[in-house]
């Protein structure tokens, strides 16, 4: 995790790529909506609930 101008990141370490300059990645949070399966949402989710004190996407006020 990591803020960019008030965007959440997260980096990202991508299977396959071990030892490449591709091993690693800062995503927005928003673009692991976009990887390609629920495996990322699930894996932010398990993040989250490990470290709640760390702080999440944004959440708009109801």
């Amino acid at each position: 995790r990591h803020h960019h101008h008030c965007q959440l990141l997260y980096l990202v370490h991508w299977a396959g790529y071990e030892n490449t300059d591709e091993e690693t990645s800062w995503l927005l949070a928003t673009e692991l909506d976009h990887v390609g399966d629920d495996h990322a949402s699930d894996i932010v989710s398990t993040f989250h609930e490990c470290y709640p004190h760390k702080s999440g996407p944004y959440q708009p006020l109801p």
